[in-house]
């Protein structure tokens, strides 16, 4: 189950906001526009009454009209509808907070809330792309896997990626001196683009006091290579995350795979 919203791009604000299953999120769209039926099932409770539907219609009528589109926005998903009452609120409460962000309410507690944003307000597209790609195909051996969560959002440029991408990573000297080594970006799962890392710079360096150990952060620089993009971006890396332990693949991480096994 997940919370939405329909925006309407003319104002940049919400017109409707519901909850449901499925493609629930847009079949306001497909009611409005063409005779399709609908699928109850993807309702969650009651239906709209009839005159809330018409205004909503009429509402989509006129963005149509005027040569726009809804925009469709997921407030929060995987919302469990057995979830315990007080993680239920909290769940809620979230909804809110992102709601009141999206339609840039001026509230005193904006920045607040209980539940993690991993489930967050996120466009409807860019979930479809995160839960139906295709999973890669294998991995070019060797190569390594940068997360870079910014990469995912909607308004990154090419040339963000690619500054993201390529610093700072505890790349060791195996990685390193390989020459043209594949770095595949992904955010959500889903590879962003491509590089060919030529070289490598020192941009960090912190020894630990105890133990005397030495960890370095390097930065690469590369070309874009085409051929590998068109074969791995936008498909999904997740049967690769779910080879290797939550520990191993971090929040943003470095992942090399240079010997073809998950431990590298």
């Amino acid at each position: 189950m997940y919370v939405y919203v329909l925006v309407d791009p003319m104002t940049s604000k919400p017109f409707y906001i519901g909850k449901g299953r499925g493609n629930r999120v847009f079949q306001h769209v497909w009611g409005a526009r063409s005779a399709k039926p609908l699928d109850t099932s993807e309702i969650v409770g009651e239906g709209d009454a009839a005159e809330i539907t018409s205004k909503k219609n009429d509402r989509i009528d006129r963005i149509f009209g005027a040569g726009f589109g809804v925009e469709h926005w997921v407030i929060r998903h995987r919302i469990d509808e057995d979830t315990a009452k007080d993680q239920g609120a909290f769940a809620a409460e979230q909804s809110m907070l992102d709601f009141a962000a999206l339609s840039e309410l001026d509230l005193v507690n904006i920045q607040g809330g209980h539940v993690a944003t991993e489930h967050g307000m996120q466009p409807a597209g860019e979930l479809a792309l995160r839960y139906s790609a295709e999973t890669v195909p294998a991995l070019p051996i060797p190569c390594a896997l940068v997360k870079v969560n910014a990469a995912a959002s909607p308004t990154a440029t090419r040339e963000d990626v690619y500054e993201w991408s390529r610093q700072s990573w505890i790349a060791g000297a195996a990685a390193r001196n390989l020459p043209g080594l594949p770095i595949l970006v992904f955010a959500n799962d889903i590879v962003r683009a491509v590089y060919r890392a030529d070289t490598w710079d020192l941009v960090g360096e912190v020894i630990a006091e105890n133990s005397k150990r030495r960890t370095q952060w390097w930065r690469f620089t590369g070309e874009r290579d085409v051929s590998l993009e068109a074969c791995y971006g936008g498909k999904s890396l997740r049967d690769i995350r779910a080879q290797r332990s939550s520990a191993r693949w971090q929040q943003h991480g470095w992942h090399p795979y240079l010997t073809g096994t998950s431990v590298d």
